[in-house]
């Protein structure tokens, strides 16, 4: 899959230069760039999930952060898109070898302030 325009060719350039060395062992460049662009597919080119799915990709230890954690939980509760969108970039994690909800719990000590209490995958079945 090649990128479509040069931003999209920038974009990846970056993830591949920022990621740490670990996960840049096991990552495929062309599978990183496959990751935000499922992302940004299942959430019709969010900004912010795209942002999470790159700092996602480019922690060493596959973090989630905790803004993201949130603007997940309440992606998934306030409306038919949002629930599609969290709920995809749960399931494209998931191809990383992610669980979000693990992830999430680790990120914020298992308070998700400001947040649903509920675990992602509780609110995507």
């Amino acid at each position: 899959m090649a990128p479509k325009s040069a931003a999209a060719l920038f974009l990846l350039a970056a993830m591949i230069a920022g990621l740490a060395p670990p996960l840049q062992a096991q990552l495929d460049p062309r599978f990183v760039f496959s990751f935000v662009s499922q992302v940004d597919e299942v959430c019709s080119g969010d900004d912010a999930m795209r942002s999470c799915a790159i700092e996602l990709v480019s922690s060493g230890d596959a973090t989630i952060l905790p803004d993201c954690c949130r603007a997940l939980q309440m992606k998934a509760v306030t409306s038919a898109e949002g629930k599609r969108c969290a709920c995809g970039f749960g399931n494209v994690a998931a191809t990383l070898g992610v669980d979000v909800d693990q992830s999430c719990q680790a990120a914020s000590n298992g308070d998700v302030a400001g947040g649903p209490s509920s675990k992602l995958s509780e609110l995507c079945r």
